[in-house]
């Protein structure tokens, strides 16, 4: 047998390194190529921060677990419980006289009068001590020694209330019922902290509609003005409405806090625009105070 010519056996090395090239080269371009990185990119851990990955990952269960309250609350919800927390501590406060002792001027600021009803004025308070101490204004009660209180829930029965405190630069009257046990009592909130846009809630009994609530916001917390003579230097103003009857009623917080009693509205031709006003919580701290 003859040798194999050393050209033949170079040219046969070069082309199975050619081939060798090729095959290894479509391998790792190929759809296979692919294929094994994607599995593997699927295998290893994410590099990036934890914080992404959790992100973009579905909630285990019910998707709306995981949103804040604060974005799925309904605020007419929120403003049911505030009622229903506070309207045990509201009162009726009745007094004889159907007619007014004195007359409101048609237009401007006056004051917010108890509602005439069969004989009866009818304003509202608010009990501000369990052992029955009410909170009202001065209007609603006028110089009366007779005065009877409805408390909440009751629909003919009323006490026999006696006026225990005043203080007429405020318009503001403190009352006592005795019924042998505790009452549902609210508490005072610092009216200082109270801001031009922070929510309250009105509660009286306007055209003798018993515990009726309107709400708005604090139009003003600083309010100096003359109310038929008398001059004021620190009400607040709110555009939550106030009529005849909620004279003495609370103006209380979305926490469910007395930030205010109801002394007086803003009247254009007889008629109220909604403008109202109450004495600052903290003018009645110190009337209580002195209990």
């Amino acid at each position: 047998m003859r040798p194999t010519p050393p050209a033949v056996i170079v040219g046969s090395v070069v082309w199975g390194a050619t081939v060798l090239c090729f095959v290894c080269y479509a391998n790792s371009t190929g759809p296979q190529a692919e294929q094994r990185a994607s599995t593997s990119a699927a295998e290893t851990p994410s590099a990036g921060p934890p914080s992404m990955t959790v992100a973009f990952q579905q909630p285990a269960g019910n998707d709306q677990t995981r949103t804040r309250p604060a974005e799925r609350q309904d605020p007419g919800a929120g403003f049911a419980s505030v009622v229903s927390a506070v309207r045990p501590a509201v009162v009726t406060i009745l007094r004889r006289g159907a007619a007014q002792q004195h007359v409101s001027p048609a237009s401007g600021p006056i004051f917010v009068d108890p509602y005439s009803q069969k004989g009866m004025r009818v304003g509202a308070g608010v009990i501000v001590d369990s052992r029955g101490y009410v909170l009202t204004s001065l209007q609603t009660i006028s110089s009366e020694t007779e005065l009877w209180v409805k408390l909440h829930g009751s629909q003919t029965t009323a006490l026999r209330a006696w006026r225990v405190a005043e203080d007429r630069a405020a318009d503001l009257a403190v009352l006592r019922v005795e019924t042998g046990t505790a009452l549902p009592a609210l508490r005072l909130a610092d009216s200082d902290l109270l801001k031009m846009g922070d929510l309250v809630l009105a509660i009286g009994s306007p055209f003798g509609f018993a515990e009726a609530v309107t709400t708005g916001i604090v139009s003003s917390n600083n309010r100096r003005l003359w109310l038929e003579g008398h001059r004021f230097d620190d009400l607040i103003q709110t555009d939550a409405q106030l009529n005849p009857g909620n004279a003495g009623g609370p103006l209380v917080n979305i926490h469910g806090e007395v930030v205010g009693i109801a002394v007086g509205m803003l009247a254009m031709n007889s008629t109220s625009v909604g403008i109202g006003f109450a004495v600052a919580s903290n003018r009645a701290r110190a009337l209580l105070g002195d209990l």
